[in-house]
């Protein structure tokens, strides 16, 4: 007995060590793909607002172009914003997976000349360079039901290096024209009311996960955006299907196909919410704290706003306004 429990402990400890090795070469894995930029970044955590979101694949400098992309074909495509979020997904994505996309897109329109037009936003060279590569003429795009070709290569509509060469105008007080619905998500609901909180913490949160630790933004005191106010605004809410739903399957998470109910799928309805449509203007009243909300307002017409933006929502363009001449804190 002795002898038999002496082997069964042997045993134990075998299979310990390998787990533990097994967890060790992971968690080193890890750490090179870090070290090396490959992968996903998660749970890189600090203090500071706006830096612990899980981000992709980070980048070093924030290079946006927005392009224009001409398909040929007589009517519009009635695609949802799922399909267009999987088509723009094959053109510009090097992991589908990745919780932050470095690309946004507006909705199909049509084009002066009869086709349809597409405009892409890339947020780093990486994106860009995989679009111009997938994106040929003659090349081919599905839109839902809808078979489009295009009609000739990108071509770029407006281009913007960020730091370290970006320099602030002074200004303090920028007009938001949100060229499609936009809604702020919290707490897996969707909001219409784009307050000055809201709207920064979503582009600085953004930023922060697609690009490197080096060009991080970083507000110590997240009170002081109270010195961001609205001070106009024009437009209306809109009806906006934000979340269109999706098929899942019911049984064990472990095991999907495991029982009687395995073979159910349940479709999730999309459901409608209330998003933006018009323009706002914001107003800052800190000289400190201005330049870093330009920075984000000069960088929102690439990135979008709110919830969606892969999807068609957020679209924005910005016009900033000289300092005015009222004292400031």
């Amino acid at each position: 007995m002795a002898a038999a429990r002496f082997v069964a402990q042997r045993r134990q400890r075998g299979r310990t060590r390998g787990r533990a090795s097994s967890t060790d070469r992971r968690q080193q894995s890890r750490l090179r793909e870090l070290r090396g930029g490959r992968g996903s970044e998660r749970d890189r955590t600090t203090h500071h607002l706006g830096s612990s979101l899980p981000g992709r694949r980070l980048v070093s400098h924030p290079w946006c172009v927005r392009w224009h992309l001409e398909f040929q074909g007589d009517d519009l495509p009635r695609a949802t914003p799922r399909h267009l979020h999987a088509a723009v997904s094959w053109l510009v994505d090097e992991d589908h997976q990745a919780p932050e996309k470095p690309w946004s897109v507006l909705p199909p329109r049509r084009s002066p000349l009869g086709g349809t037009v597409v405009e892409i936003a890339t947020l780093d060279e990486g994106a860009g360079r995989r679009l111009l590569d997938r994106a040929r003429a003659g090349h081919g795009l599905r839109l839902g039901d809808y078979h489009l070709r295009l009609e000739q290569p990108p071509v770029p509509l407006d281009e913007a290096r960020f730091l370290p060469t970006w320099r602030s105008s002074g200004a303090d007080r920028w007009t938001l024209t949100f060229r499609s619905p936009t809604a702020i998500s919290a707490q897996k609901k969707y909001s219409p009311w784009l307050d000055p909180s809201s709207v920064i913490r979503s582009l600085l949160l953004r930023w922060n996960a697609l690009y490197s630790p080096e060009h991080h933004l970083v507000i110590p005191e997240p009170r002081i955006l109270s010195r961001v106010s609205v001070t106009a605004f024009s437009g209306e809410t809109v009806d906006a299907i934000m979340y269109e739903g999706h098929h899942s399957r019911t049984g064990s998470n472990k095991n999907p196909y495991r029982g009687a109910k395995a073979a159910l799928v349940e479709p999730h309805q999309p459901r409608i919410d209330q998003a933006f449509v018009g323009s706002m203007t914001y107003t800052c009243n800190d000289s400190h704290l201005a330049p870093l909300v330009e920075l984000l307002f000069s960088w929102a017409p690439f990135a979008g706003i709110g919830a969606r933006t892969t999807r068609g929502f957020g679209a924005v363009t910005v016009n900033a306004s000289q300092p005015s001449t009222r004292p400031r804190d």
